[in-house]
């Protein structure tokens, strides 16, 4: 069964144990340069946002990974369908995937949110030596989902990087 949480589950499984790489996502994913130097936005489905130009980027208008020079991290956006009548059973159903992981993670903290002006369910764990974010929002009943892992200590270069990309997030158009 293809459910939400074994997707979500899937996606940690490869965040965590395939930090080398976008090699699961083949193609290159379109995107523009931003507003700034060594910036650059990409789009999936309703979410954009900015993340350096430098990462190497794999996927396509649906499912995109980003991965840093060092290897040490990766972020994903994805967008995972219909899922309920209307946004809020939408949330619901994304916020009860992330609970179905808390099992394989430590120091779970899970809170509503915004993202891209949207309401959202924030959650930040500890699996192993990773650590990770990841925010899901709905556009009517469409799940979005944008996931940022990388190895602990995650250095202040990287957590900046990654202020930055929630921060342009934009649901709905460009960033």
């Amino acid at each position: 069964m293809n459910t939400p949480a074994r997707r979500l589950g899937l996606l940690a499984a490869l965040l965590l144990a395939s930090c080398a790489g976008p090699s699961g996502l083949r193609g290159a994913p379109g995107s523009r340069p931003a507003g700034r130097d060594g910036w650059r936005i990409y789009q999936v489905g309703a979410l954009s946002f900015e993340a350096p130009s430098d990462w190497e980027a794999g996927g396509d208008a649906h499912r995109l990974a980003l991965v840093p020079p060092d290897g040490t991290a990766r972020l994903e956006a994805w967008e995972s369908g219909s899922r309920g009548a209307n946004a809020a059973a939408c949330l619901a159903d994304g916020e009860a995937a992330l609970k179905a992981r808390d099992p394989g993670l430590a120091r779970v903290q899970r809170h509503p949110s915004t993202l891209g002006g949207r309401k959202a369910i924030a959650q930040e764990a500890d699996q192993g030596s990773n650590h990770g974010w990841a925010w899901v929002t709905c556009v009517g009943p469409v799940q979005h989902w944008l996931t940022f892992t990388g190895r602990s200590p995650v250095s202040q270069r990287l957590l900046e990087a990654w202020r930055d990309v929630v921060e342009t997030a934009r649901l709905g158009g460009g960033a």
